[in-house]
């Protein structure tokens, strides 16, 4: 049985992306097949703050499936690794498929962290994008998968962050919270907001 209960692993930290804040955790990259860094948003982000020895090991990896995960080393971040998930490419209307793809972005990427002893993990809202999943259905998805994860792996991580680049999404987790990962608090927001930052 787990030593500790799932909700008590989640929080949330807005980061603002003009400030490229970082938090001491492995960071989850949202990138495209390539691996290579060329977009925009929390990809970009990662890429240009881990410095470019982070692109040349991307380069070998021979670029990565939409719903898979790959890791590389953190170079200039304040994290060991980073995992890079490819999501699926919604454009507003998520078929079944783009929802398995979406699940196993988190899935494969939580697997990926338990094999290599990472005991804190940072994810983006997947896919919410220029990919266009749409940020309800995405946090569902991300929140639903994580817990399940959670159920049978609750000892082998310390902290899970979801970190929205937007307030809007911070707002649509901290709802969404409650219905996935309960507390027995008369005031459950205040438990799941991090000072991470």
């Amino acid at each position: 049985a787990p030593s500790r209960e799932p909700q008590w692993l989640l929080t949330t930290a807005l980061c603002h992306p003009p400030s490229r804040s970082l938090i001491p955790v492995s960071p989850l990259s949202t990138a495209n097949k390539s691996l290579l860094g060329g977009g925009g948003g929390v990809d970009g982000c990662i890429h240009e703050a881990a410095g470019p020895l982070l692109k040349l090991e991307c380069s070998t990896l021979r670029g990565c499936e939409t719903g898979e995960a790959k890791i590389t080393c953190g170079y200039l971040l304040p994290a060991k690794c980073v995992i890079h998930a490819v999501g699926p490419v919604a454009r507003g209307k998520p078929e079944p498929s783009d929802e398995e793809e979406l699940k196993n972005c988190y899935k494969n990427s939580l697997i990926l962290a338990v094999e290599n002893k990472l005991r804190s993990v940072a994810f983006p809202c997947i896919a919410t994008g220029i990919y266009g999943y749409p940020s309800e259905d995405a946090a569902d998805v991300a929140l639903g998968t994580i817990r399940m994860f959670l159920e049978e792996n609750t000892d082998k991580f310390d902290r899970i962050v979801i970190c929205p680049f937007m307030k809007k999404d911070e707002d649509l987790y901290l709802q969404r919270f409650p219905q996935y990962f309960p507390l027995d608090t008369d005031d459950d927001s205040d438990v799941y907001v991090s000072e991470l930052l």
